[in-house]
């Protein structure tokens, strides 16, 4: 509801799609969709935690009945982690791995079903450059967003036979 997602919303309303935003806070998420609506965006909603699969795939089912469907997954969600590896505790680990890995899996296992059924979608994965500048005191970050960068090339050549798309 924010960011680079809300940017995004922005633009695919603006394109004439309808839109369904996600985020765990529900008063940004309230503030967003005021504003996108208020620019003649058709536009839904919902209070999602990326990292609890039941929420997600809660969601997944929501739209598949209310809309007939998703037909572009934009996983977005994201956070940033900035410290020296050996100061990266385990907790932060697992932070990161749930919203900036799980997250995005979670979303993807949720719609694949109905994106294959269709034999038609786009799976965009929102990684970072910090996968390919490998710098100091980003190492969890990157090393997470490299997993999914990772993810997402590989599947992109396993869901060619379905007609979906990975970016």
């Amino acid at each position: 509801a924010s960011g680079i997602g809300f940017c995004l919303a922005e633009e695919f309303g603006r394109a004439g799609s309808k839109v369904v935003i996600t985020d765990i806070a529900p008063d940004r998420l309230a503030d967003a969709v005021k504003r996108l609506k208020t620019q003649g965006i058709r536009v839904h909603s919902r209070v999602e935690n990326v990292t609890k699969r039941p929420e997600v795939e809660s969601c997944a089912r929501w739209a598949i009945k209310k809309l007939g469907g998703i037909d572009i997954l934009i996983n977005n969600a994201g956070i940033g982690h900035h410290s020296e590896l050996e100061e990266t505790t385990i907790e932060d680990w697992r932070k990161l791995v749930e919203v900036n890995l799980f997250g995005p899996l979670y979303h993807i296992y949720a719609l694949l079903p109905f994106m294959k059924k269709k034999g038609d979608g786009c799976i965009v994965n929102v990684s970072s450059g910090q996968k390919f500048f490998r710098l100091p005191t980003w190492g969890a970050y990157a090393s997470i967003k490299a997993a999914l960068g990772t993810f997402s090339e590989i599947l992109h050549f396993e869901l060619r036979k379905y007609n979906i798309r990975v970016t």
